[in-house]
C-alpha cells in the first residue's frame, strides 16, 4: 500500500512498529516478503477451464443476441475429466 498511499501506512506502521521485532525507520525502507506459499496447480488448472467455459458461452450469447443480463435457463458442460466437473 505504501507506493499509493504512502502517508496512511507510513502512520500505520509507526503504530506497529511498537509490537515488531525487526523495526526500520520508514516503511518506504523495508523489502517486498516473498511469497510464502506455493501455487496450487489443480486449483491454477480448474480456474482456467472455468474461465474458457465462461469465453464460449459468452461467444455463445452474442451469436444469439442474448444479453449478459439475462440469466440462462441452463448451461451443461460435457468433458472428459471428471476432475474439472466436480
Amino acid at each position: 500500500m505504501a507506493p499509493y498511499a504512502p502517508f496512511i501506512t507510513e502512520m500505520m506502521y509507526d503504530n506497529m512498529k511498537k509490537c515488531m521485532q525487526h523495526q526500520e525507520d520508514s516503511i518506504h525502507f523495508l523489502q517486498i516478503p516473498a511469497a510464502a506459499c506455493q501455487l496450487d496447480l489443480q486449483i491454477e488448472n480448474t480456474v482456467l477451464y472455468m474461465q474458457r467455459i465462461i469465453e464460449v458461452a459468452r461467444r455463445m450469447r452474442e451469436q444469439r443476441n442474448l444479453s449478459l443480463k439475462q440469466p440462462l435457463t441452463s448451461l451443461t458442460v460435457v468433458s472428459k475429466s471428471a476432475d474439472l466437473l466436480s
